[in-house]
């Protein structure tokens, strides 16, 4: 062999090999996510995984207020979207003029619960019959795990399952438990969005009314 290709060859000997490539994730997002064309993503594994825990830690338990009778084909229509959706359910007993039938019905009435972060909330109140994200002090109103759980593991009973308020009824005598308004006594006056109590003052045959979260307060107990 001449010079030249004695060199290359001790200089290919030389080298170190080189590492293969670490393999990669590939998504493939459709049209309707993007505006123009099919878009394709190389991910490295330790990124996935990241992508997948941050996503997951994103998403919570979030209530949405429906259109009524519409929970159940609403649960179908969030679920085929592939977001966990919740609408616990109860069986009673239906009486017709001439016979009785056991049904399955929404254990809450017009409320669904869904597993969102921001981009599936949004993705949710988008569905046909759901009217609103259900908001306590501004904030959208959050279902704690725990209580998923229970809702879930109650549905082995269905039939034994039924509905209370835990609202004070309108005239039951409350104090303010918590907030700037503690120690302040009253009458529940009405339920609407936050609780209405009164505070009569019956020398000048009036009373103030106070708007209060229903958490801040508690029955009072004679």
């Amino acid at each position: 062999p001449s010079a030249r290709e004695a060199s290359s060859r001790s200089g290919l000997c030389g080298r170190r090999a080189r590492a293969p490539p670490k393999p990669f994730a590939v998504y493939l997002f459709p049209r309707s996510t993007f505006s123009g064309r099919n878009a394709l993503f190389l991910v490295q594994p330790q990124q996935t995984a990241s992508l997948a825990m941050s996503d997951s830690s994103r998403r919570l338990w979030r209530v949405f207020y429906t259109r009524a009778r519409a929970e159940k084909k609403c649960e179908e229509r969030i679920d085929d979207r592939r977001i966990d959706v919740l609408v616990p359910k109860k069986k009673e007993i239906r009486q017709w003029s001439d016979r009785k039938k056991e049904v399955t019905v929404p254990l809450f009435r017009n409320y669904l619960f869904a597993r969102v972060d921001e981009k599936d909330r949004l993705r949710v109140l988008r569905t046909k019959g759901i009217v609103r994200c259900v908001h306590f002090d501004g904030e959208p109103a959050r279902l704690r795990a725990e209580t998923v759980e229970q809702l879930q593991t109650a549905q082995q009973a269905p039939g034994r399952l039924s509905v209370t308020d835990l609202r004070p009824p309108v005239g039951e005598t409350v104090t303010v438990t918590d907030g700037p308004l503690q120690g302040l006594t009253g009458e529940v006056r009405e339920h609407r969005g936050q609780m209405h109590i009164l505070v009569r003052v019956n020398a000048i045959r009036q009373a103030m009314k106070v708007e209060v979260p229903a958490d801040w307060v508690s029955v009072e107990t004679a």
